[in-house]
Order: C-alpha cells, then structure tokens, then sequence
C-alpha cells in the first residue's frame, strides 16, 4: 500500500514540474507581454507572474515636436488570486515620468501606468522606456517603451557638430545657416560664444524676410571661426530659446584642427632601475614631405638626457634617439610621471611619456 501511494506520489510531483523543466530558457508564451525575471525562467518556483499587461508593451508615438509632451496609459490586470502591489517605476531617461492612478491592485483589479515623456532635449529617432515592479515571490518586472521621431524646433541648422580643418594657421572659416521655426511663437535670441583662447568664434544672428508656412520668422546665424593656435580644439556656441516657459537651449559644438599632424611610436618610454646609461628610440612621423631635422624642437631640457634626431628613407619620419644616464633614470623614476613634448613647424605638437617600470631593464630600444 505504501509503495502504490509513493507511485502516485512521485507521478503527480512529476506532471505538475513537467511544464516548468521543459520549458527552454529565453522563451516567452505567444502574446504574453515581455518580463524580465529576477530570478530567471525555467525554474519550479518561478510561477507565471499574477500581473498582465493589456496590450503592447511598446507604443510607437510617430513623428512628434519638441514642444509636444506625450501622456501614454499602460493597463494591468492582476490574474491572481491575491493583492499585488505595485513597488516601483523606475525610467531609462530623465525625459520619462512613471505614474499610477492606485498602488494595491486587488484580484481581478487594473491598475493604469501613465508613461509621460517630454522630448525638450530629444533628437531625432528614439527609443524611451520605463520599467514597472510589483511585489511577489517572482519579482517579475515589466519594461514599457514609447518610440518615434521627434521633429526639430528650428529648421536649417546642423544636426551634426560642426568640423573645421586646414593645414594653415591663417585660415577664417564663415558659415552661414537659415534657420526657421517649425512651431509658431519660438525666437531665437542673442547667440552666446564659448571662450578659448585657442580659436575665436563670432557669431551672429539677423533676421530673414522668408517665413514658414506657420507664418514664423526664419534668421540668419552667421558663424566666424579663426584659429590662434596649432593643433585640435572645441568649443560651443549657444542658442537661447524663447516664446515658451522653460525651453532648453540649442547648442552647436564646433571641432576645430588647425595645422598638421604629428605622432611618436611608441608614445611611451619606460624607464627600469639601471646603472648603466639607458638608449630608447622613438619614431617621430609628420606630414612634411621633405621634413628637416633641425626643424623639430622638444621640451623641457631634461639633465642627463640627450636627444638625437635622424631622418629616415621615409622623408617625413625622424628617428629620435633617447640617453639617459644612470642619474637622470634615477630621478625620473623618483617623481612623478614626466613627459617630452615634440614640436614642429604647422604641426600638431606631440607628446611622449616617461614612466617609471617595474623589472629588469630592457636594453633593446623601444620602437
């Protein structure tokens, strides 16, 4: 009797895990809404979650404005056969509010998840989400998204930043850009200019006679870039929004490189304890074609350091040649990380580190 009862047993224990072993990982049941697990899927103990979500977990918004704040309803129905309450909402982007019209759900209850998203500072295509908690043994989580396109507030300017480049340091770049509002009642104001004393930026904007078809005005930005300085700098130029309540600016970032280019392979040497002098050689390549090697100047002057520069058959490259005496390793390696910086006329300057090392020292030259 009691080996029939241990068969029947073990045959109902077995047809009620069945499900739950032989479902593969990663599998979701058709036209379930998307979860995720804290405790993963495939286990007896991880029941179907109480909660479900009326339709779709993604909403697509289509083509929106900058200005126009959307108020997207989720609906859940809790399934079970106990309270759920609802613990967090917690959203992907600072531009998504979660909200609730209840936080205990009874059974057979709904609760609506209000998805607010304001693309203020949205460009472009998005995809924006919110993930949705509720108590219980599982810890299943929901992720909601809206997606779509929002659409600029100003037509005209570049959605891109804006790249400069020349080999000459007396080059002036102007660009100029109509810009026109695509929402009736938003100006542009007084464009504001970073400070680098690096590159100089003016920037102006006027007023334009074409209109859109909202009957807004459209203007004219007017931008001036020269360079002061050899090498790559950044800087912004903002604009201020205005004809709405708390409108972020517009800000355009300008990458400015002025002059050639320069690198040293390697760009680090490693100094390791010696008592005899240490050689180091390092390639120095620019983009002069006939390159002269009393041209390329370094600094600081390091004591018990001597530099040497050769050409090579490639006739833009040097081959700089380091010694340092058992001194100047000792005192290098005493401070804190140095570095030699390479200078050459038109070109980027470059840098090359001096660190110290741990281990044995390698007498074959580096590079």
């Amino acid at each position: 009797m009691k080996r029939i009862f241990s068969l029947f047993l073990f045959a109902t224990l077995g047809a009620a895990l069945a499900p739950a072993w032989g479902q593969e990982e990663g599998e979701e049941e058709e036209g379930r809404s998307p979860f995720i697990s804290a405790r993963g899927k495939g286990k007896a103990e991880d029941a179907p979650s109480p909660m479900q979500l009326i339709g779709t977990n993604t909403f697509p918004l289509g083509k929106v404005s900058g200005l126009d704040i959307k108020h997207v309803p989720f609906v859940f129905t809790n399934a079970g056969q106990t309270q759920v309450r609802l613990t967090s909402l917690r959203p992907t982007c600072s531009c998504v509010r979660g909200e609730s019209d209840k936080s205990v759900i009874p059974p057979g209850g709904t609760v609506v998840v209000m998805f607010h998203f304001t693309p203020y500072n949205i460009h472009g295509s998005f995809q924006r989400g919110l993930w949705v908690s509720f108590s219980g043994t599982n810890l299943k989580r929901f992720h909601l998204a809206v997606s779509g396109e929002v659409l600029p507030l100003f037509e005209g300017l570049p959605s891109e930043p804006i790249s400069l480049q020349s080999a000459e340091m007396g080059v002036v770049w102007t660009n100029r850009y109509v810009v026109t509002p695509t929402e009736a009642g938003i100006r542009l104001d007084t464009p504001k200019v970073g400070i680098d004393e690096n590159v100089r930026v003016e920037a102006a904007l006027s007023a334009v006679p074409a209109t859109n078809t909202a009957g807004a005005a459209s203007y004219e930005l007017t931008l001036v870039v020269r360079p002061l300085t050899v090498g790559r700098h950044k800087t912004q130029v903002t604009l201020p929004v205005t004809g709405r309540p708390d409108l972020p600016a517009i800000t355009l970032d300008l990458s400015v490189h002025a002059g050639l280019s320069m690198t040293a392979k390697p760009d680090q040497v490693k100094l390791y304890a010696s008592e005899t002098p240490v050689m180091r050689r390092i390639l120095v390549r620019t983009d002069d074609p006939n390159a002269a090697e009393e041209s390329l100047t370094w600094e600081p002057a390091i004591e018990g350091l001597t530099v040497s520069v050769k050409k090579i058959k490639a006739k833009s490259t040097f081959m700089v040649t380091l010694e340092f005496t058992p001194a100047a390793v000792k005192r290098l390696r005493a401070g804190k990380e140095s570095r030699l910086l390479f200078r050459y006329p038109r070109h980027e300057p470059v840098e090359v580190l001096l660190t110290p090392a741990n281990g044995l020292n390698e007498r074959s030259a580096e590079g």
